[in-house]
């Protein structure tokens, strides 16, 4: 396997496979400028951009929590001051003289107006003038009351049956029997008369032309006893002013209120048409609340997430639920989703804008970055191709003072050596042309000289055989020649003899 994977590999080299040793310089140091000034640029604009963008979601989080819970802390802190009021108001004295005379003049009129007390809105009503004559001892106070604290009415009740023998307002309720008639005003009436303040739920009160209605009671006793019950009524205008601040929350920003019966407890800023309070308790159907950071809160529970909300667009939600002692509302402070991305996308718009800029940037230096390092590197090659086809004239102009420049100068002055050697070998060269050419002469002359002794060797040798002959000769005659010198000599030794004889003689 590992021979067959090295022949596909080399054949895939072989059939054309671009290696980066194989790229030109210039290319090769524009990308790999590029790459290390873009690649970073471009991780880190994505995550600037993602940190930038998780950034500004948790901000956007945080201030829907900071909303949701001042909102929360105002609710709360409205209906623990109605609480509150209502105790106050039970425990003055004044009030306590004003339920017993009034809970006496009704007593004595026969009770419950059983439609004898026609009330009217605007604070007329018809009633016996012995009952008239209490109620406007206290009328004014108990309104003027009303009026500063901002209450939608006033009402005394008897702590037996629950009978109404007061109220600001003069509307249908004027005299009748609470404990017969199913409304919110009767929950809170039972539990006060059990010795407790209370705080009702919001709901339709028929005696309001049915529009929704929230009351607040407090049990008022004389000198321990229960002798009745004071309770207020509360205007959902001031639900609406404290939820209706929208200061930081931008186009689509809200923060509103639901109750258990996924109706509205505080009118829409979205969708006033339908999902105001009065709206929702019309119309259910098209005023409800199902949403699930809604049905999260009603079920007691805390929380920030991406919802879809009741007009089916995706928000950013922080939903707590408000515990009111009894029942619980949810409270859910919500921006769309959309208007969140806008600055998120516009920063990341400004990121890329920014990133490309830069890019650009990147790109021209890279560009003449690579310019100034390749550009001597090609005159190096050039030059040393001039070298390679035997061209030493040639000087490369690389003025630097770097590595290239330090190359370049180490290049002239090899050349410059190769240069001198080549001069020498030129001159060592034509040295040794002239010491061939005289060499050649004396070679011919030595030819020349050979031939001519040749042919005097030729001669030396015919005269060597004459010469050896005639020293034959002449050995022959030097034989004889000695031969004779000895006959001569033995003839002059006989001539001594005979000379010596005769000198004796």
């Amino acid at each position: 396997m590992k021979i067959i994977f090295k022949k596909c590999t080399s054949s895939i080299q072989e059939e054309g496979m671009i290696r980066l040793s194989d790229i030109k310089m210039k290319p090769k140091l524009i990308g790999i400028l590029l790459f290390v000034a873009i690649v970073p640029l471009v991780v880190g604009s994505l995550v600037s951009g993602r940190m930038a963008s998780k950034a500004l979601m948790h901000d956007a989080y945080e201030k829907l929590e900071a909303i949701r819970t001042i909102k929360h802390n105002q609710v709360t802190s409205y209906f623990n001051e109605r609480k509150g009021d209502v105790l106050v108001l039970a425990d003055n004295p004044f009030v306590v003289l004003g339920m017993k005379e009034l809970n006496g003049a009704l007593a004595a009129e026969g009770g419950p107006a059983g439609g004898r007390f026609k009330g009217h809105t605007n604070g007329r009503y018809d009633a016996p003038a012995s009952y008239v004559a209490v109620h406007d001892k206290y009328f004014k106070t108990f309104k003027f009351y009303m009026d500063q604290y901002g209450y939608y009415d006033l009402f005394l009740m008897d702590a037996t049956h629950g009978d109404i023998s007061f109220t600001v307002t003069k509307e249908g309720d004027f005299g009748v029997r609470t404990k017969d008639v199913d409304s919110s005003l009767r929950d809170v009436w039972r539990q006060a008369k059990e010795g407790k303040s209370a705080l009702s739920d919001t709901k339709p009160y028929s005696f309001s032309a049915g529009a929704p209605a929230q009351f607040v009671a407090a049990p008022v006793k004389d000198n321990g006893q229960l002798i009745g019950v004071v309770a207020l009524q509360i205007s959902i205008e001031a639900i609406r002013h404290i939820m209706e601040e929208r200061t930081g929350m931008g186009e689509t920003g809200e923060s509103y209120l639901v109750g258990p019966d996924n109706l509205m407890r505080s009118d829409s800023f979205l969708d006033p048409k339908n999902h105001s309070v009065v709206a929702s308790f019309a119309n259910p159907s098209k005023g409800s609340v199902t949403t699930n950071a809604a049905k999260e809160a009603l079920a007691g529970n805390n929380g920030s997430e991406i919802v879809i909300d009741y007009n089916g667009n995706p928000v950013l939600s922080a939903y707590a639920p408000v515990e009111l002692g009894g029942f619980t509302w949810a409270i859910l402070s919500e921006i769309d989703e959309a208007e969140v991305q806008k600055p998120i996308k516009a920063l990341i718009v400004s990121i890329v804008s920014t990133g490309a800029v830069l890019s650009a940037v990147a790109a021209i230096l890279a560009f003449f970055v690579a310019r100034q390092i390749s550009l001597p590197l090609v005159q190096g090659v050039q030059f040393a191709g001039k070298v390679a086809n035997g061209d030493l004239s040639s000087q490369v102009a690389i003025n630097q003072k770097d590595e290239i420049g330090q190359l370049a100068t180490a290049l002239n002055e090899m050349v410059t050596t190769q240069r001198q050697v080549m001069g020498n070998i030129t001159e060592n060269s034509n040295q040794v042309a002239a010491a061939s050419e005289e060499l050649s002469s004396t070679s011919e002359s030595m030819a020349a000289g050979a031939e001519e002794l040749t042919v005097q060797s030729a001669t030396v040798a015919a005269a060597a055989e004459e010469i050896n002959a005639n020293m034959n000769t002449v050995s022959t005659t030097s034989n004889m020649m000695s031969k004779k010198s000895g006959d001569i000599a033995a003839s002059s030794e006989q001539m001594a003899s005979n000379v010596n004889s005769v000198a004796a003689a």
